[in-house]
Parts: structure tokens; sequence; C-alpha cells
């Protein structure tokens, strides 16, 4: 344990950065079931991540994140208690026809891990009585088929995880690394 012990320091002063701050508390409660303002500065955060690549929005699997985001000062150890998962920030390009299997898929994952988080640039309502996504905007216009549209997203997702086969045929998958 002893031979471990200068490493675990190295660690801790790394993790100990200081990278920002919070004003209020930022609950992860409810990610699985709601859009949450913690969800939304994470997908927002990946569609910034990505705005050199002309993104259209982000979207995070709730279940992806573990942890909130306390008031005060916030460190690298912050950021990988919530986001405990060895991910990427990934970019999947799609045409608009396989966005609409997409949304029909989110409306199926209130209260599961797939609940999505979005960013800005897209908008939708889930109908709980019909099971179906309505109102599907993307930058304030509805989807058109024959487009291709460049989501952000974390690479576990890219690849069809928690159930996002939606992406699996993306026609380019791009992982930024970050």
């Amino acid at each position: 344990m002893s031979l471990l012990k200068p490493y675990a320091a190295k660690v801790d002063e790394v993790l100990s950065e200081v990278i920002g701050n919070a004003e209020e508390l930022f609950p992860q409660g409810m990610v699985r079931k709601e859009e949450t303002a913690l969800g939304n500065l994470v997908a927002d955060s990946m569609l910034w991540q990505t705005r050199n690549l002309n993104t259209d929005f982000a979207i995070q699997n709730g279940g992806g994140i573990r942890a909130d985001l306390p008031a005060g000062t916030i460190t690298k150890k912050t950021i990988y208690e919530i986001l405990p998962f060895d991910n990427s920030v990934a970019v999947v390009t799609i045409k608009g026809s396989d966005l609409l299997p997409l949304f029909d898929f989110i409306a199926t994952t209130p209260g599961k891990g797939a609940f999505p988080q979005v960013s800005a640039g897209v908008s939708f309502t889930i109908n709980t009585i019909t099971g179906k996504c309505e109102d599907i905007l993307i930058k304030g216009k509805p989807i058109e088929p024959e487009r291709l549209y460049k989501i952000a997203t974390n690479s576990f997702m890219a690849v069809g995880g928690d159930g996002y086969q939606a992406f699996v045929n993306a026609i380019e998958r791009y992982d930024t690394s970050v």
C-alpha cells in the first residue's frame, strides 16, 4: 500500500484542480424522468465542445449522470463523480428520416437510464398518452427527412448504447477523444 502513496498523491493533486464554481446545487435525482438543469449543462457542454463541427444538438442519457453538482467550488473530481464512465464526446451524422425512430424510442424512456437530457437546439414533447414524441424541432424547424443532422453524444450512446439504435446506422461517426 505504501508503494502506491506517491501515485495516489499525484492523482489527488490533479483531481483537486478547481475548474469552476456553481452558485447553487444542480441535483441529479430526476435525470431519468424529466429535463434537468444538470442534464442541460452536460448536453450543452457537449454541444459547445463540438461547435466547430456544426453540430445541430447534443443528447446525453440520464443514467450516465450519477451525482449532483454541489453549490460551491467545482473540481475535476466533481466532474468525474457526475460523469464516472469512460466515455468521450462523439458526433454522429444521421439522416432526418432516421431521427424519427430516435424520437419514437425517446418516448419509451421516461423512468429509465436512457431518458434523454438534451442541449439547446432541439425541443420536443413526450405525449404520455400516445407514447410518441410530438412538436419535434431541430434549430426551430421540423425534421427534414433528407437532411443530414449532426448530433453530439457520448461514445456509449454513439454505438447504440442504452437502446439508441438509430445511431448504429450513422452515416458518419466521429469520436473527439475529449
